[in-house]
């Protein structure tokens, strides 16, 4: 199972509703901001970052220029720099949980699970379908060893994506763990009869690469269970 990054196309069109500039402005711009996602596209990351500090610089009330930078750094595994640009969005346009789920996804790269598990609680309280980050506070949860806290979430989605393999065999491990072998073999069942769809994945051109629950906790995590 992965970590679940949401930077969606619908989210870049919600922030842009922050228009502060008049319209020569705005159009310089926007300008470099396009000619930024262009270069960021031909993977010359440097040039791009330069650009949108530029248009940070130019409209510093706008948070899109701050979203790219932060989805830049995010994949260049520039955590702590990402995190302060998607922190400063969120100062500009608080409540956008898509923004709220990635800021704890660097903060569980940076190991500050407390402040990873702050952001997803904080997307589940104002959006209890959120699978996304609900699938995020699990990884926070077992990081913690707060297993209990992490089946009751797993059920939740299991109940929700019940063809996700991924999330059945946490089931299952979770449960062996606490010597429910019945529990245990009816989850771990069901990862079998999913093993070929596992959801929880997305390209992987978007910003973060594939990260499982084995790399997570480590490849003795999940033994072959009976």
């Amino acid at each position: 199972m992965e970590i679940t990054d949401h930077s969606s196309a619908d989210e870049y069109e919600e922030i842009q509703r922050y228009d502060q500039l008049n319209a020569a402005d705005l159009a310089e711009y926007s300008d470099l901001i396009r000619s930024a996602l262009l270069l960021r596209d031909k993977s010359d990351f440097e040039k791009a970052l330069v650009m949108l500090q530029s248009a940070c610089d130019a409209a510093p009330a706008r948070p899109d220029a701050f979203y790219h930078m932060a989805n830049i750094y995010q994949k260049l595994q520039l955590y702590p720099k990402a995190a302060l640009c998607y922190e400063r969005v969120l100062s500009i346009a608080p409540g956008t949980l898509e923004v709220l789920n990635n800021l704890g996804l660097c903060f569980f790269r940076m190991d500050k699970f407390d402040d990873a598990y702050r952001c997803f609680t904080s997307c589940l309280e104002a959006n209890s379908d959120f699978l996304g980050a609900r699938r995020n506070l699990i990884l926070v949860l077992l990081k913690q060893k707060r297993s209990f806290e992490a089946i009751e979430h797993s059920e939740h989605v299991a109940s929700r994506e019940s063809n996700d393999a991924g999330i059945h065999l946490t089931l299952a491990r979770l449960y062996a763990d606490h010597g429910n072998r019945i529990k245990s073999a009816g989850a771990y069942s069901k990862y079998l009869e999913n093993s070929d769809r596992v959801l929880w994945s997305f390209d992987k051109t978007e910003n973060l690469s594939e990260y499982t629950l084995e790399d997570s906790l480590g490849p003795d995590y999940f033994p072959a269970l009976p």
